[in-house]
């Protein structure tokens, strides 16, 4: 967490994120809804400078596509 928002800075403030929540399912009413408050792990995004790849197919995050597909099959089962 830097100390100043959207400054890079080298020696970054560290914040214990324990217990903390990305996201929510629910059921409302007679449907369904999910949030979430990051939208990197949804979609895929490659630097053409370095080349590298960020989000849904990153390196680390192997689980994402699963989890992705995890939330779609949650919504369809509403109407089963």
């Amino acid at each position: 967490m830097p100390k100043i928002l959207f400054q890079d800075n080298a020696e970054p403030l560290k914040l214990a994120i324990g217990g903390w929540n990305q996201g929510t399912v629910m059921e409302v009413g007679k449907g369904r809804v999910a949030l979430f408050t990051e939208g990197m792990m949804f979609s895929s995004q490659r630097n053409l400078k370095t080349n590298k790849v960020h989000g849904l197919r990153s390196y680390g995050a192997e689980q994402n596509a699963r989890f992705l597909l995890n939330v779609m099959n949650w919504f369809f089962h509403v109407f089963a």
